[in-house]
């Protein structure tokens, strides 16, 4: 046999999928509801919308370097890097670009972007349209000259001006594609040529700015430049006057870029050096002939000197000396031609001496008169020195002016080639991008996508549906699901018994209610009645027989028709069963049993009189019932009365006739009654209704209990919708069934 621990198991946690599912089915009129009213309003707001045209054009920033004429840009080429695409990126979305694309197609007569002029009648009523006016006006003049082409006169900008910019940046849209240089443009319009020309001259006018941008740059770096030259040509001009006015005024000439003082000094040095080796020479060839005199070779002076005269000179006298010896030893001393050869020789001596004395006096006048020019030219490279360094301070004053003049020409310099390279190049530019793939005339509509639009409707609803029929599910007040039941309030689910439906449940007669197990014993209530019957007998304490109190927290929560309809599950299937009446103060099951005017429990209280005197037995089924009675005066309370004493003697008694003893409780909440019985009853069976008895509610009766809470071996779920929560209902039945099994 399963425990009560097993049963819990089955049962489960949580809102599971299940729970929605019975939502759903409950409420699937109100998701298709909202499915079908969502799709309807999608399929209005769809069929509603313009038919919206988007073309695309790609354009590439080119990396490469672009050079017509080997001379270096005023405008460096872009470089291929994120943040530079990025920066392309929102130029070619800029307000300049798209009031260029505007006025270029005209597009502020153009009916696809003329629209109501509901906002701009109203805007002129609170000034925002002259407001517009003036910015668009300021922006213009900022941008004046942005592009290549006729820009429009602020004046021609109306109050439409503003909202037509604004509806064409959305209908444009610019981004970088993935991580490459590539720059894709899309371009939205009702008119699918549109659409592709507006896309065309967006990246036209882009690269026209680029351009354009380039040429204005050179312009106006040639137009500094050009000022800048002025100031130099005035600053050399300066500088050369200065130096011009230094020479004047110090008497500073110069040739050929030298001062001439500098020039003369260094002549007048050159000249000294060579006098001084002039006098040297003439001074060595002086004491070189004095030496030969004083050793007496006047004859080796020719060979010194490379003199032709005394060479000749002494070859006669080495002829002379030889023709005298020859004589001499031919015909003695005292010969004749002996001594006219001694004559000769005494001749040519006699010449030789006369030519020694003449270069030696003209050595030593040549060397007095080196001396002399030595010592003239030392005497004016003095005094020149002298002048030198008196005008030192003027010579570093116009060394400085002259490199002050030479930094000032070579900055010149530099400036004028530039300047004349910008001038030239200045016409001379290309593009930093290039259009890698022009717009072609869409052939499909590209928004609004219809199909997705019903869809997403549709799918809204649907959601909606679900969501509103899951919070209904959520919000109801009550117990739905048997989990709920150990989870809020700690103990068993016994059974979700449904709603009893006289046509469904083939009753005929309202009186026939507290009989239906009995009448249709094989429709959905008497089995669930079963089903509980089974979960009560698993919990049931011991074989002896016992007394079943079945009570609710709340009025009208069918307690008294499960009470009967148990006391028939128990009596049919041959158990000695005793049903009591013990709302006294109602007497319902006294009433639908047709006994309500028969004596009954509260008589016998009254009499101090045994019960088994006021039983009343149902031929049919076996089932004995004690009616509730009070046909008399009574002048106590229903609670005093089942208060008196002996009561639980008395109903000890009935035990040893019956095996179960079934006992109809008023509700614990409004009266006490229920309290006092539970005193002597071995199990409590708690009925709620479904979706309807608050859970803080039925915790509260639970607590009334007190210490008998223990008692209670479950709660029986009345009166389930079973289409509304086939789970709740399903669930119990199949986990019932188990038991019956396992049992």
């Amino acid at each position: 046999m399963s425990s009560a621990s097993d049963i819990d198991e089955e049962d489960g946690g949580g809102f599971a999928l299940a729970d929605l599912v019975g939502a759903i089915r409950s409420r699937w009129l109100l998701i298709v509801a909202c499915t079908v009213a969502f799709g309807a309003l999608a399929v209005a707001v769809a069929m509603s919308l313009p038919s919206q045209y988007e073309a695309s054009a790609t354009i590439q920033i080119d990396p490469r370097k672009k050079t017509i004429v080997n001379v270096e840009n005023v405008v460096a080429d872009l470089r291929p890097d994120q943040s530079t695409v990025e920066s392309e990126v929102e130029i070619l979305h800029s307000k300049a670009l798209s009031l260029r694309v505007i006025e270029t197609l005209g597009l502020r007569q153009n009916p696809d972007f003329v629209k109501p002029s509901l906002w701009r009648r109203l805007t002129d009523h609170i000034g925002f349209a002259r407001a517009d006016r003036g910015a668009v006006e300021r922006h213009i003049e900022a941008m004046d000259g942005v592009v290549v082409g006729s820009a429009p006169k602020p004046s021609e900008y109306g109050p439409q001006r503003d909202q037509i910019l604004a509806d064409f940046e959305k209908r444009v849209k610019v981004a970088r594609v993935r991580n490459s240089l590539l720059i894709e443009v899309k371009s939205t319009a009702g008119d699918p040529a549109l659409s592709a020309r507006i896309a065309n001259t967006l990246v036209e006018t882009y690269l026209q700015e680029q351009i354009a941008s380039k040429v204005r740059a050179t312009a106006e770096t040639t137009e500094l430049l050009q000022q800048k030259l002025e100031v130099l040509r005035q600053k050399l001009n300066d500088a050369e006057r200065n130096i011009a006015t230094f020479k004047g005024d110090n008497r500073i000439f110069d040739s050929e870029g030298h001062l001439l003082s500098e020039k003369q000094l260094a002549r007048l040095m050159e000249q000294t050096v060579l006098a001084r080796n002039v006098t040297a020479e003439a001074k060595a060839k002086y004491d070189q002939v004095q030496e030969l005199l004083r050793r007496g070779l006047k004859t080796a002076i020719g060979d010194v000197l490379q003199n032709h005269t005394i060479r000749l000179f002494r070859d006669q006298h080495l002829k002379a000396t030889r023709r005298e010896a020859e004589l001499m030893a031919k015909y003695g001393a005292h010969h004749p031609e002996l001594q006219k050869a001694r004559a000769e020789v005494a001749d040519v001596n006699a010449q030789i001496t006369g030519e020694v004395d003449r270069i030696l006096a003209s050595l030593d006048t040549e060397y007095r008169v080196a001396v002399g020019r030595e010592r003239g030219l030392e005497a004016s490279l003095a005094a020149l020195k002298d002048q030198q360094v008196d005008s030192r301070d003027a010579a570093v004053k116009l060394r400085e002016l002259e490199r002050e003049a030479a930094s000032s020409r070579q900055v010149f310099e530099s400036f004028l080639a530039r300047y004349k390279q910008t001038a030239e190049t200045q016409d001379l530019q290309v593009a930093d991008s290039r259009i890698v793939e022009r717009a072609d005339v869409p052939l499909s509509v590209s928004s609004p996508k219809r199909g997705r639009i019903v869809g997403l409707g549709a799918f809204a609803g649907l959601g909606l549906g679900f969501c509103l029929a899951l919070l209904l599910e959520m919000m109801r007040p009550g117990l739905t699901r048997p989990e709920e039941i150990q989870e809020l309030l700690g103990v068993p689910h016994l059974a979700s018994v449904p709603l009893l439906r006289r046509r469904s449940d083939g009753l005929g007669n309202p009186d026939e209610a507290s009989r239906a197990v009995v009448v249709v014993p094989d429709g959905p209530f008497a089995r669930s009645v079963r089903n509980g019957r089974h979960a009560i007998d698993m919990r049931r304490p011991g074989p002896e027989p016992r007394i079943i109190l079945v009570t609710s927290a709340l009025p009208n929560e069918g307690k008294t028709l499960l009470a009967a309809s148990l006391a028939y599950q128990y009596a049919t299937n041959g158990v000695r069963t005793l049903l009591i009446d013990a709302d006294l103060r109602r007497s319902t099951l006294t009433r639908q049993m047709g006994h309500d005017n028969l004596p009954g429990l509260l008589d016998a209280i009254m009499g101090g009189k045994a019960f088994e005197g006021y039983l009343m037995t149902d031929e049919t089924t076996g089932l004995t019932v004690l009616p509730a009675g009070g046909t008399g005066r009574v002048s106590i309370s229903a609670a005093e009365a089942l208060s008196a004493p002996g009561i639980g003697q008395r109903l000890g008694r009935l035990k040893t006739h019956f095996d179960t003893i079934i006992i109809d409780a008023p509700p614990l909440l409004p009266v006490i009654d229920a309290r006092i019985l539970a005193d002597d009853a071995d199990q409590v069976v708690l009925v709620t209704s479904w979706g309807r008895t608050a859970r803080q509610l039925v915790r509260r009766a639970i607590n009334l209990l007190g210490s008998n809470g223990q008692k209670i071996v479950g709660v029986l779920i009345n009166k389930v919708d079973v289409q509304s929560h086939a789970k709740t209902y399903g669930e119990s039945r199949r986990a019932n069934r188990s038991r019956s099994r396992a049992a």
